[in-house]
């Protein structure tokens, strides 16, 4: 389990109303994120040719880490279990169409 394990044990505790209305805002951070550093991307990789390079160097720099962010364990296969989260498999092909 993540950093997150002191949280996670404490859910059941919680209603589901407040748990669903968690997962809510959680989504709309990450919708937030993912287009306001999309737009960055963008925006230096078409700008200048310094800036293209220097995003283009970072990208390739960081790429190896992405494969952590995708590899399930033990609490995503058993939220994906639950119905709580889609199988990881779904994820990264959801993944490989948003960044290819």
């Amino acid at each position: 389990m993540h950093g997150n394990s002191r949280r996670t044990r404490a859910w059941p505790a919680r209603p589901t109303a407040e748990l669903a209305d968690i997962a809510k805002k959680a989504a709309k951070e990450c919708r937030y994120h993912w287009r306001y550093s999309a737009g960055w991307l963008v925006r230096l990789g078409d700008g200048t040719e310094e800036s293209h390079r220097r995003v283009s160097e970072a990208v390739q720099d960081l790429w190896r880490f992405t494969d952590e962010l995708l590899t399930p364990d033990a609490l995503d296969a058993r939220m994906a279990e639950c119905g709580i989260a889609p199988p990881a498999a779904a994820v990264r092909e959801r993944w490989e169409q948003r960044v290819a």
